[in-house]
This record gives C-alpha cells, sequence and structure tokens, in this order.
C-alpha cells in the first residue's frame, strides 16, 4: 500500500497489523527537500510571490520526487520553472491529461520533467521525474494575488505550510496516491527542509505598523508608505504565516489595467472594491426600511476544535449573543458527525429568557460531535422557511476540511437569494477554498483567526457585516472608451439584446436583486478588454441600483501598470473559477464538458493552473543513458526511508519486533491481534484495539509504527465504510475521527522534532488520546471583558451586584442612585461603558455593539441631555478609580 500520510510507499506483505515488523535495510535516505524560499512583493492589495523550492536527489540513481503543498484559492501560478544541474527550462501550460502524457514520454525516454498540478482550489502536487543521480532540482513558481481586508485600515497576508484532514470520512476513489489522497482527506505536512521568508510592502498611504500573530517576524516600519519583513526557520512551519499590515488610513477602492505584451489593443482590467450602501445614499436619497434579521451561529463541534479552540469560540459565542439586536430571531446550531440545533427547527425571539438559555448553553459547549460533516446542518437550516419580513444571516465557525466541497457550495448558492453567509476559518490547517468559498457563494466575507489573533473581534465584525443593509446592489460595470471581452463575477455582465438604458435602468430581473450587494464586503471584479489602441482607459464606471429602483454611477480612476502578464493570469484564475463556480453538484454530461472547454480554452490562452490545466516543464537537452522506472519519494516526510535492494522501491524505517510480555504495549497488541482475526475491519472494538494500541506505541516513542497502525486501521475501516451496520456506525465514525486527529497532531510534531524543536504541549495532547481519555480543560486566561459579557442583560443594561463591581473595580456604593436621579441599573450601565471606553479602548472592535445597545437604553430611559451628564460622571469615577 501506500503510506500517503507521510507520503512515502510501504510494501505490505500479507500479515496485516498484528504482524510484528522487522528490520529490512540499513540504507538510509534523506528527504530530498532542502530549502524553501518565498520572496513577497505587495502593493496595496495586491502581491507577486516567488517561490522557490530548492530538491537534492540523495540516491546513486535517478530517482521522482513528489511534494504536495497548499495555496490559497485567491492565488494564482503564473509562472513556472525548472533549473536542472544549471539547464533553465520555463514551463507552459496544457489541458490536464496532455500534461501527463508529455511529463509520462518524457521520463520514459530519459528526459528530466516536472509536472504542477492543482488537485484543489487549494493545493498543488508536484512531480520531478527523472532527476539524475545526485543531482539538484531549483523549481520557481510565481504567483499572484490579493491580500485580505480586516476592518477599515488592515490587511492580512496569509500563506498556508499544511493540507489539513478532509471530512466527511469517505474512501478515495483514486486508489489511495498522496495526490489524489488530497482528495480523500489525507493530512500532508510541509516536510523538513529550511525556510525563509522576505516582503516588501508598499501601501497608498503611510504604514503605521506590521506584525505577525503566528511567528517571531522581523518587522521595519519607518513612517513611510513602505516596510519589510523578514523570517528564517530551520524548518518547514507547521502553521499558517499570517502577517497583519496596518494602513494610516481607510483602505480605499482600487482598479488596476495591465496591457496586453502582444500588440492588439487588449488588456486586463483587476478591481478591488469596498461598495457601501452608506456611501451611497447621497447619490440614492429614499431609503428602504430595513428587515429584521435571523441569525443562526453555526458552530464547528468535531473533535479537533477541543480545548483552546472550543473555549474561544464559547466565549465567541457569549459576546454574540450579548451583542444582537433586540428586534431579532436567532438559533444555535452545532455540528461534527451529527449536528444539534438548540431551538429546534425554527428560531427563537430574541428576549431575556432565550438569551439566558443561549447564555447557558454557550457556557456548556463542549466539541463533542465528531467529525466534520457540514452539508447536513446546512441542509437543516436551509429547509426552514425563511420568517416573513424578516432576512436570514448564517455566522459559520469551523476549523476544519471537508472532502464534499462542492456540494457545499451548490448547496449554499441555491439558497443566496434567502441567506446570507458569513464564516470564521479557526486554526492552521482550516481550508481556505471552504471558509472563503462558502462566504463567496453565500454573499457574505470570510475571515480567518490563527495564532494570537483574536477569535471575538473576528466574529463581532463578522456580526456588525451581517447588520449592515443591502438595499443598494452593483449591477454592472464598465471601462470608458473599453470593449468587454469577459467580465467576472458574470453577475455583472449586460446580458447582449436585453439591455434598456433609460436613467441608467438595466433592465432585467428585479430592482434590488440583480448584481452584488453593497454592504462593505470587498467585490474583486476581473475583466478582459480590447479596442485600447491608444491610451489606456483611465475610468472604471460603477452602476447602482436599489431596491427602489433608483440608480446611481460612481467613477473609479485606474491605474495602468507595465505591459506583463501578472494580471492577465490573475484575471484567468477568476474567470475559471466564476465558470466551474456557477455549475451545478451534480452537472449534466453536455453541461459539465461545456464548463471543461471553457476552462481549458481560459487556462492555456492565459497560461493559468487549474482543475483541468497543469503546468509541464521538460529537458530536452539532457538525456539518461539508461533511462528506467525510478524510485519515487514524497519530500512531505521528514522521516527517512529506505530502499529495497530488490524493488527498488521505498519503504518506512520499521521498528523491530521487540514488544514482549511486561512491555506496556503488550495487553495492547494481544487485544488488536485478537480483533484482527476476529472483528471486521470497521468494527469499533477492532478500531479502538488500533487506536489504544496505536497512543501506547506513540507514548512509548515508536512513532512509525504508531503512525502506520493508525493509519491502517483507519484505511482499511474506510474501504468498509458503506458495510457498516446501523447499529455501530455512530461508534465507528467516532473512534475514526479519533483516530485521524491523532495522526494530524503525529505527523505534525514528527516534522518539527526533525527539525531538533521542542513541541510545547500537555504530555497527553503530544501523545494522543486514547478512547479512554478525556480532553483537560485549560483554566481561562483573565480577560477583562468576559465577566462583563456573562453580566450584560438582553434589553443592553448592566444590573448592579458584587460582580460588576468588582470587575470594574468600582466599590457596589457607586451604582446607587446620584444627585441625577439616576437609576441604579442607570448608574452601572454608564459606569460600565465608561470602563470600556477608557480601560478597553484598544478592544473597542469587540464591545462596540454591547456599547451601542447600553446607549441606546440609556437615552430611551434619560433623554440626550441626562444621558451626557450621566456619563460624563460615569468617566470621573472610573478614572478616579
Amino acid at each position: 500500500m501506500e503510506f500517503g500520510l507521510v507520503g512515502v510507499k510501504v510494501s505490505s506483505a500479507s500479515g496485516g497489523l498484528a504482524e510484528d515488523f522487522a528490520l529490512l535495510s540499513p540504507d538510509l535516505v534523506e528527504s530530498p527537500l532542502r530549502s524553501v524560499d518565498l520572496q513577497l512583493r505587495v502593493v496595496d492589495v495586491a502581491a507577486h510571490a516567488t517561490l522557490t523550492q530548492v530538491f537534492v536527489n540523495p540516491l546513486d540513481e535517478a530517482l521522482e520526487v513528489t511534494y504536495a503543498f497548499p495555496m490559497l484559492p485567491s492565488a494564482t501560478v503564473c509562472a513556472f520553472s525548472a533549473d536542472f544541474s544549471g539547464v533553465s527550462i520555463r514551463g507552459h501550460v496544457l489541458e490536464k491529461d496532455d500534461a501527463r502524457i508529455s511529463y509520462d514520454s518524457a521520463t520514459a525516454t530519459g528526459h528530466s520533467a516536472c509536472l504542477l498540478e492543482m488537485p484543489t482550489k487549494d493545493s498543488l502536487y508536484l512531480r520531478l521525474g527523472q532527476l539524475p543521480a545526485c543531482a539538484e532540482a531549483v523549481v520557481r513558481l510565481e504567483f499572484t494575488m490579493q491580500l485580505r481586508s480586516e476592518g477599515d485600515h488592515s490587511l492580512r497576508l496569509g500563506w498556508p505550510t499544511v493540507i489539513g484532514a478532509r471530512y466527511p470520512l469517505s474512501p478515495s476513489p483514486h486508489g489511495g496516491s498522496m495526490k489524489e489522497s488530497l482528495d480523500s482527506g489525507c493530512v500532508v505536512g510541509p516536510g523538513g527542509a529550511a525556510f525563509s521568508l522576505s516582503a516588501s510592502f508598499e501601501m497608498h498611504c503611510a504604514i503605521s505598523g506590521v506584525l505577525s500573530p503566528t511567528h517571531d517576524v522581523v518587522a521595519t516600519v519607518d513612517g513611510t508608505n513602505h516596510a519589510s519583513a523578514s523570517l528564517d526557520l530551520p524548518s518547514m512551519p507547521t502553521a499558517e504565516i499570517v502577517i497583519q499590515v496596518t494602513a494610516a488610513t481607510p483602505l480605499v477602492s482600487r482598479c488596476w489595467l495591465e496591457p496586453n505584451s502582444c500588440s492588439g489593443g487588449g488588456a486586463a482590467a483587476l478591481a478591488v472594491l469596498y461598495p457601501e450602501e452608506s456611501a451611497l445614499q447621497k447619490l440614492l436619497p429614499q431609503r428602504q426600511e430595513p428587515l429584521r434579521t435571523e441569525f443562526i451561529f453555526v458552530l464547528d463541534r468535531s473533535g479537533s476544535m477541543c480545548g483552546d479552540g472550543i473555549q474561544k469560540a464559547a466565549e465567541a459565542l457569549q459576546l454574540f449573543l450579548k451583542s444582537l439586536p433586540q428586534d431579532c430571531l436567532f438559533n444555535i446550531v452545532g455540528f461534527g458527525s451529527t449536528y444539534q440545533s438548540l431551538f429546534g427547527a425554527k428560531s427563537a425571539s430574541y428576549n431575556a429568557e432565550t438569551l439566558q438559555m443561549a447564555s447557558e448553553h454557550a457556557e456548556q459547549v463542549h466539541a463533542d460531535l465528531g467529525g466534520t460533516e457540514m452539508l447536513q446542518p446546512l441542509e437543516f437550516i436551509f429547509a426552514q422557511a425563511l420568517p416573513q419580513g424578516f432576512a436570514r444571516s448564517i455566522i459559520l465557525l469551523t476549523d476544519g476540511q471537508v472532502s464534499n466541497t462542492e456540494s457545499v457550495f451548490s448547496l449554499v448558492g441555491r439558497y443566496a437569494a434567502q441567506a446570507t453567509v458569513f464564516t470564521v476559518g479557526i486554526g492552521s490547517s482550516v481550508s481556505h477554498d471552504l471558509v472563503e468559498g462558502l462566504a463567496d457563494v453565500g454573499g457574505g466575507t470570510s475571515e480567518f483567526v490563527t495564532g494570537s489573533e483574536n477569535l471575538q473581534l473576528k466574529v463581532i465584525r463578522q456580526l456588525q457585516r451581517a447588520l449592515r443593509p443591502t438595499s443598494v446592489r452593483l449591477t454592472h460595470v464598465e471601462w470608458l472608451g473599453a470593449q468587454i471581452v469577459k467580465l467576472a463575477p458574470a453577475k455583472l455582465e449586460v446580458p447582449q439584446g436585453r439591455i434598456t438604458m433609460l436613467m441608467g435602468h438595466l433592465a432585467g430581473g428585479k430592482p434590488g436583486q440583480r448584481g452584488l450587494p453593497c454592504n462593505g464586503n470587498r467585490v474583486l471584479v476581473s475583466g478582459l478588454l480590447r479596442g485600447i489602441d491608444g491610451a489606456a482607459p483611465k475610468t472604471m464606471r460603477l452602476h447602482f441600483e436599489s431596491v427602489l429602483g433608483q440608480t446611481a454611477v460612481l467613477d473609479l480612476e485606474t491605474t495602468t501598470l507595465p505591459a506583463s502578464r501578472y494580471l492577465h493570469a490573475a484575471v484567468g484564475r477568476a474567470m475559471i473559477e466564476d465558470v466551474l463556480g456557477n455549475l451545478p453538484s451534480r452537472p449534466p454530461t453536455e453541461l459539465a464538458a461545456r464548463a471543461r472547454k471553457r476552462v481549458v480554452e481560459i487556462g492555456t490562452q492565459l497560461q493559468v493552473a487549474s482543475r483541468y490545466t497543469s503546468f509541464i516543464a521538460v529537458d530536452r537537452w539532457q538525456v539518461l543513458r539508461d533511462p528506467r522506472v525510478c524510485p519515487q519519494i514524497s519530500a512531505n516526510s521528514t522521516i527517512k526511508v529506505i530502499r529495497l535492494p530488490d524493488e527498488g522501491s521505498m519503504q518506512l524505517l520499521r521498528w523491530q519486533a521487540t514488544i514482549r510480555p511486561g512491555d506496556p504495549a503488550w495487553k495492547h497488541k494481544q487485544a488488536l491481534e485478537v480483533a484482527c482475526s476476529t472483528l471486521s475491519t470497521n468494527h469499533p472494538e477492532r478500531l479502538k484495539a488500533a487506536m489504544e494500541y496505536s497512543a501506547c506505541l506513540r507514548q512509548a516513542g515508536r512513532s512509525d509504527l504508531a503512525c502506520l497502525i493508525a493509519r491502517t486501521a483507519f484505511e482499511d475501516a474506510i474501504a468498509e465504510l458503506d458495510n457498516c451496520s446501523e447499529d455501530s456506525y455512530r461508534d465507528s465514525i467516532i473512534i475514526m475521527q479519533g483516530l485521524r486527529d491523532n495522526l494530524t497532531e503525529w505527523i505534525l510534531d514528527e516534522d518539527q522534532d526533525a527539525a531538533g524543536k521542542t513541541t510545547l504541549m500537555p504530555e497527553e495532547q503530544k501523545h494522543g488520546r486514547s478512547l479512554h481519555e478525556q480532553p483537560q480543560e485549560q483554566p481561562p486566561m483573565a480577560d477583562l471583558l468576559q465577566p462583563l459579557v456573562r453580566l450584560h442583560v438582553f434589553d443592553g443594561s448592566w444590573a448592579p451586584s458584587e460582580m460588576l463591581a468588582e470587575a470594574i473595580g468600582v466599590p457596589l456604593s457607586s451604582f446607587a442612585s446620584q444627585p441625577l436621579e439616576a437609576s441604579p441599573e442607570e448608574s452601572a450601565t454608564a459606569l460600565v461603558i465608561s470602563f470600556l471606553e477608557l480601560r478597553l479602548a484598544a478592544r473597542a472592535g469587540e464591545w462596540t455593539l454591547m456599547v451601542d445597545k447600553a446607549r441606546a437604553w440609556l437615552a430611551g430611559r434619560l433623554g440626550a441631555e441626562r444621558l451626557v451628564q450621566l456619563m460624563a460622571r460615569a468617566h470621573a469615577t472610573i478614572q478616579a478609580s
């Protein structure tokens, strides 16, 4: 079988799990990946990245190297080249099958070749064939991408390094190769090579800060519009690298235009827009009364969320609940292998009683629902009728990945007119494709949190976006003086033959339903233009329409770049994703064929890798004298491998048979032997025995054998999952989740240990949890905000109490009636507002909605003048405390 978890091939005898393993050969081979260098140049929100990977063949014969690594869904590979022993070959894009044929033909005839494929939207798979003995190969990839916006002033640059496990648990339809394991859910580590990063930033205004919440990045900020950052590590990072850039002024809409390097008057255009309804009100004076909102908080409660993850999510849920408006409906849906709804099939009215129920639920929430199955809870939500007079907003938190991504996207897309989906991705191995894609098809936005980033802030930011009205939409765009050949998103295209221009009105469809909503979410618009014979167009015109049928236009100045291919590649990738994104989950054969043909046309024309197109580079000048089928090794593994002399295939270095009576693992070994001889591969008792034995071996330091046993048990059960009885199916799924979670931790630990790092984690987490062990709750860190969140009342006020007085550091007597004749509740509320504004001003993004509710409550009881006087007195009290 192929041991896809660490990416090395293992020949399996017929003995199975119960067989003891013998040491086969002392011929050790080092991992071929030696170094990875990432160079980034960022201008405003646009980034150009050059990724350089150095591979060395450690054998005395030719070798094939494979390497799987993640990429951001928004990133586009725009150039690819390989240097074989000093000979540089530039890659080009072909249809996927043609690229594979070219690769196989080249390697079969003794030519070195390099193939780059995109198995999923957020991963790449590299094959480096016929690398000569002891030779070096340098692979360079160039990317274009856009930074994510976070708030009005900040940008987030993320670079993932680990391909995480994907759910639901399902057998691979492709036989389990490393590349196809990306689809079947295998976790893939980054390997153990040295890593370096260098980034330069240039903004439209002064840069006020550059920092990383995940790594010790060295940043240089001098108060100008330029800054830099660097990072050097002895081995590949096992967590996503995040760099946050803060601008001195708010982010603004921008548009770039790149002429075609060939003649013909063509160009590519890319616009990054922040259309905000409030900024358009002077153009659209009549406003529709906003709809009330039904909020559904969807929380990932799978096993991987246990510990710190679920604790932070529960705190964010508490803050979310206390920040909701009073006239809303709400519900909480937790999901894992199954799902649970707090209020059943119908959302509850937001009142003191339901808020108390939800708050108690948040206090007791656990990561106890197994794997990450997202489709069923979303089907449950969309099956419920939308309450009349309400808009529906879904805020979804997850730390995982799923294998049925397209089905999830298709479902959300079908109900996009009924619900807006906002997502928050948690952790360093969450799927960017899943989190970003859900928000894209659901008309919302996505956020990510990892390292020391603040989850509560990002949840509240999503709630603020959900509260914004969406009565204005961007209906279509144009570049003055140019013709649009192709546009993405296609929702902004003007259908030919169905246009009626009257006061700027676009016929077809109901007002307020065409185009894209203007709620402040970032919008990317890509276009291929023609008819630019002279000067490039300097103006992009945006057309807006309200639900009342009012129209307006805004002009945006364009910035013309030098003729090149980078922007063309980014535009091509956007158009490919738009073509694929408009397909149903199970498209008819003819429709799928047309979409594939269109993707291949765009990919080959604009040289963009995609699901159906790949980069291929072949060394036509050097030929091996004795070409043959060469051994293969994955650069994703930091574990040393050995080569069988008679087979020439790579083998995992196994432990000698030293487990004997008296050894702590002996009883677990015997239990597994009995289970393997008497029970089916998917039986929960057999899976439990494998889980216990592998955890015991891991604790004893026998990581290789522990991984092999856990992985084999998992894959054997996957193959027979459809035949599992109803009585044992749920138990089997839960134990398989535990096996996979252990494997994920162990492989990432091996990557760190191979580089000489010390992994700082509790012993039970380091060794993996057995079935009988319960995750240990970590005591929460002191947080001045959380007590105030828990004490916040439904109507926006705070009730006086000893706990509240202690939380804000004032005597209980401070809540007593004041000369202004304020009630104790009014005094307490004013004091809390002052405490937040004076003591926790840096966290205003988290508490702003609570304070808005509190001020509205006070204003309704006191009036504007008395409110000002009470707040002045409260500020003085807090300052004196």
